[in-house]
């Protein structure tokens, strides 16, 4: 009984220093081996989900960095121009008896230029602005369109006020694509999914935590390194839903360019094949066409809720030579970027067709209102975004402090001489 007892504490020490765990199950049975088998499978992928978690964290740590730092400034920066009076505003008219029409402001811009032919109006969103551009033929150069900025309200010539101010701009560029254009916007989608793989590995790590001290535990009586690490955990846990929000709307953003251009492009064979069914072949020109108040009411009646972007005048970029077409955007909070075309025939005002993006290119367009909140009414949508952006700004912080604080890492604590 006592050689037996002897042997059982043996193999009980054996398999602690082999394992490095106790354990009170039989050995003889072989569930204990099992056991011990799966705890190691699991120590085993928590060490590669780590591994994983650190290293896509590292990579992508500085780009997130300069994007959470100029993503938060530019949630304000409607209000930050206007406290440092750079945002465009335009000086207030007399109330006179009614405004000017677009056929007279079209009519006004042709007479400046005699021999031009107007090729379309372009809108501003913000501002009652139009912008008239014309040049001796449809499709002549950048360096033959004549523009000019005529205010709805008087018909007179002004200043197209600036979007943004010279620094919000800096930061928007920034933001967008580092200054580096389309490579730049492409580098920062990459960096995008590797935030989503560091998030998602973040998110299999914490788990076992919460098991074992509870969901939020912060150890303020333990060394300073779980401090940082149990903040860590706490600041990433909060933001997980909202950082993959942005990270994969920011990803999709950066193709909002090449799939605008290719929209507008397929947009165009689309209304040119179906005017030509509908027609039976006949593309004549429009010597007068009809009257650009009675087009913009008739696309308006077909799409009540989107706002007026542009008119494109017949033979002109991608209008027919015998329809007008006006470009529109929705104007609900969540889709205002999807955009419509509306064809309207030159002959007679009445609409000859709608266009509208396809599932996938909405999906794409629908991204950019959810990744900045700067659209929505409200200041309480920017307060949201900006707690959400500062936690991650800790994240950050803390992430940096755990990975240099490791062997290897600069932060080390010096041992005292011996």
């Amino acid at each position: 009984m006592r050689q037996t007892a002897r042997n059982h504490r043996g193999q009980l020490s054996q398999t602690r220093n082999c394992w490095g765990l106790k354990t009170r199950h039989d050995i003889a049975t072989g569930k204990c081996v099992a056991y011990r088998r799966a705890e190691a499978t699991q120590h085993a992928i928590a060490a590669d989900v780590g591994r994983h978690h650190r290293w896509t964290s590292i990579i992508s740590t500085l780009f997130l960095l300069i994007l959470s730092l100029t993503g938060l400034l530019l949630i304000f920066q409607k209000e930050i121009d206007e406290a440092f009076g750079s945002s465009g505003m335009l000086a207030e008219v007399p109330e006179s008896k009614g405004a000017p029409t677009l056929d007279s402001i079209v009519a006004a811009a042709l007479a400046r230029h005699p021999g031009d032919t107007m090729i379309s109006l372009e809108f501003a969103k913000r501002w009652p602005i139009v912008e008239t551009r014309s040049a001796p033929t449809p499709d002549g150069g950048p360096t033959q369109i004549h523009r000019e900025a005529i205010d709805l309200r008087t018909g007179q010539l002004t200043t197209m006020p600036q979007r943004r101010s010279p620094v919000m701009q800096f930061l928007h560029t920034l933001h967008a694509d580092l200054y580096l254009g389309l490579p730049g916007g492409l580098l920062l989608a990459g960096m995008a999914l590797v935030v989503i793989a560091s998030v998602v590995s973040g998110l299999i790590l914490y788990p076992p935590f919460v098991r074992r001290f509870g969901f939020g535990t912060v150890r303020t009586n333990k060394s300073r390194k779980l401090l940082w690490l149990d903040l860590h955990n706490l600041t990433g846990i909060i933001t997980m839903a909202w950082l993959l929000l942005v990270a994969t709307t920011g990803a999709i953003n950066t193709l909002h360019g090449p799939v605008s251009t290719s929209v507008r492009t397929a947009m165009s064979d689309e209304i040119r094949r179906r005017v030509v069914m509908t027609q039976a072949g006949r593309m004549d020109e429009v010597d007068r066409p009809g009257s650009i108040e009675a087009a913009i009411a008739a696309a308006r009646g077909k799409v009540p809720a989107a706002r007026v972007m542009s008119l494109l005048f017949p033979n002109a970029e991608i209008s027919p030579s015998n329809h007008y077409v006006v470009l529109m955007k929705d104007g609900q909070m969540m889709t205002q970027e999807l955009f419509y075309a509306v064809l309207i025939d030159a002959h007679t005002g009445g609409v000859s067709d709608v266009f509208e993006p396809t599932g996938v290119t909405k999906a794409l367009l629908i991204a950019e209102p959810l990744h900045f909140p700067t659209t929505f009414p409200g200041l309480a949508p920017k307060l949201v975004w900006a707690f959400f952006d500062i936690v991650t700004i800790m994240v950050l912080v803390s992430g940096l402090y755990l990975w240099a604080s490791k062997p290897g890492g600069r932060i080390q604590r010096k041992r005292p001489a011996k």
